[in-house]
């Protein structure tokens, strides 16, 4: 109120602004927090997955799992402090969410299915190791 410039024998008036707010194609905002979508692999999704990410403010950001996190389909990985800044507190950030959506193969042939299952039956057999891993 009144902190427009002034100019000489008139009262300084009202600044006016308008924001237009775009749609980002990789970025949702929820309030504070941010939430993106991410295509995996099946093999991204059992061997774990590490990529780049340009933030909204030009940084480069990493994302990673921990060794031996399996994903799964609609599973989502919470990122702290990578949201937008909270109103009023601008020092302290929302979280950002990445919901993986896991890409399986349309067909596997013969050889992929016995590897597979040779890998996959240890753990059937009720043993904790993978034999071909």
């Amino acid at each position: 109120n009144g902190q427009a410039d002034e100019y000489p024998g008139m009262q300084a008036g009202d600044g006016m602004f308008e924001v237009e707010i775009t749609k980002d194609k990789i970025f949702k905002r929820k309030g504070a927090y941010l939430y993106i979508n991410k295509d995996i692999s099946l093999y991204e999704a059992l061997s774990g997955i590490k990529f780049d990410l340009v933030h909204l403010d030009g940084r480069s950001v990493q994302i990673s799992t921990q060794a031996g996190k399996i994903l799964g389909n609609g599973e989502t990985m919470c990122v702290e402090d990578l949201g937008m800044p909270f109103f009023g507190r601008s020092y302290k950030y929302g979280n950002m969410f990445v919901v993986f959506s896991v890409i399986f193969p349309e067909s596997l042939t013969k050889s992929q299915i016995a590897t597979i299952r040779e890998c996959l039956h240890a753990k059937a057999q009720g043993t904790d190791r993978y034999d071909c891993l």
